[in-house]
């Protein structure tokens, strides 16, 4: 198969004529294995490339702007026809160079690999858009393609999938995606959110697992339960989700926007008040202590805003403060040397000995800081003044794929 033409809609149509309209020549009936390539170059702004062959199975690539010379490798061995389609996600223009070996049609396993280690593009997790952030328990998957764990096989979801937390597991979307053989789901808590591979016929599915299963161990056991098999054994996470305190397994609204797909915003990015504001930092250096975040999950980055309290009627005061991974060398904070600070924080009216009554915070800064395997951080203050009283919202976390 030969062909190359300027493609000016968000489609083409593979065909066994030598014509030189929006097509691309095949021999009908000839298959494209993953040795062969369809090669693009980009007239236009990034977007997503798709190739739709007969059977309706979807390859998704990524085409940066600008990109000369893509080459397209399905992963899959294909069975082309006249019905074969190509789709771009924009109308921009783009020179088209195809070329594929004959190659005998049904043939070959359907994972094989063919993406670069560790690739993930696409697979956005999101709060299912039909329910009220007050009642969320589904979660949307966007269509996208990555790499296993293992980087041993290409996982390609081909079309959004939505899977329900309240739900038992079962294959598919709108059904459940929780586990059987792990405990009830209990409030205030965090689950991993997976990805995961069957080894057999190309089938990828989607659901939840407790924190402590990093393999999705009980998730893939069910899903070969469902199968009778022990076919299911590919994963990679997602991301996370929590349940609120709430009794009806409720998960904490949040967004993943798939331009920062690795950034996980809580209630829109306003976050959870998630700090002790107990401790008092006055007219020194504090000691270093360890703090744990109820909101951001085991071994993530978590995104903070630091807000500073003065007790009622103290006067003005300031803090600067070093915020670090546990581990960290343990450095006095100063007025130089300092994650985030803020001078003359105001003291605010109330005659309450603490600093949560009748008072209103001050911004100090926002900070990314690297939690442990138990959401924990370390921090150390220097107070100027009296009674400055750091405290912590949780606004989301970063979660590396």
């Amino acid at each position: 198969m030969l062909g190359n033409t300027r493609i000016t809609g968000f489609d083409f149509r593979v065909d066994n004529d030598f014509d030189a309209d929006t097509t691309v020549t095949i021999d009908s009936g000839q298959s494209v294995s993953q040795h062969s390539h369809f090669v693009f170059s980009d007239r236009g702004s990034e977007q997503w490339l798709v190739c739709k062959p007969p059977d309706n199975t979807l390859f998704i690539k990524h085409v940066p702007d600008p990109t000369q010379l893509i080459t397209f490798r399905p992963g899959f061995v294909i069975d082309l026809d006249t019905a074969t389609r190509f789709q771009k996600a924009s109308a921009d223009d783009m020179d088209i160079h195809a070329h594929a070996a004959r190659h005998s049609p049904g043939g070959a396993d359907p994972f094989v690999n063919s993406l670069p280690g560790k690739y993930i593009a696409g697979l956005t997790m999101q709060k299912n858009s039909s329910e009220p952030i007050a009642n969320f328990q589904d979660i949307d998957v966007q269509l996208g393609s990555c790499k296993d764990t293992d980087n041993t096989i290409d996982m390609v979801l081909s079309s959004p999938l939505v899977k329900r937390f309240d739900v038992a597991l079962a294959k598919g979307t709108a059904a459940g995606g929780y586990p059987s053989t792990i405990p009830v789901r209990a409030v205030g808590t965090w689950y991993r959110f997976f990805l995961v591979g069957r080894n057999v016929g190309g089938e990828v599915d989607a659901g939840f697992d407790r924190a402590s299963n990093a393999d999705a161990s009980a998730l893939l056991a069910d899903f070969n339960t469902i199968d009778g098999d022990s076919s299911w054994v590919h994963y990679r996470q997602l991301g996370w989700v929590r349940t609120t305190a709430g009794s009806n397994n409720e998960l904490e609204p949040f967004t993943n926007d798939p331009a920062t797909p690795n950034e996980f915003l809580l209630l829109n990015g306003t976050g959870f008040a998630d700090g002790d504001p107990g401790t008092t930092i006055s007219n020194g250096i504090n000691v270093a202590r360890t703090l744990a975040l109820n909101f951001a999950p085991e071994d993530s980055v978590a995104i903070l805003q630091v807000r500073g309290y003065t007790r009622a009627n103290s006067g003005n005061t300031g803090g600067w403060g070093l915020i670090r991974p546990i581990g960290s060398p343990d450095e006095a904070p100063s007025r130089t040397n300092f994650t985030v600070g803020k001078r003359n924080v105001g003291a605010n009216s109330g005659v309450s000995a603490t600093p949560l009554t009748a008072n209103s915070p001050d911004p100090v800064g926002r900070t990314n800081v690297r939690l442990n395997n138990l959401s924990q951080f370390s921090d150390r203050w220097f107070g100027e003044g009296s009674n400055f009283y750091p405290f912590y919202d949780t606004l989301g976390f970063f979660f590396e794929r």
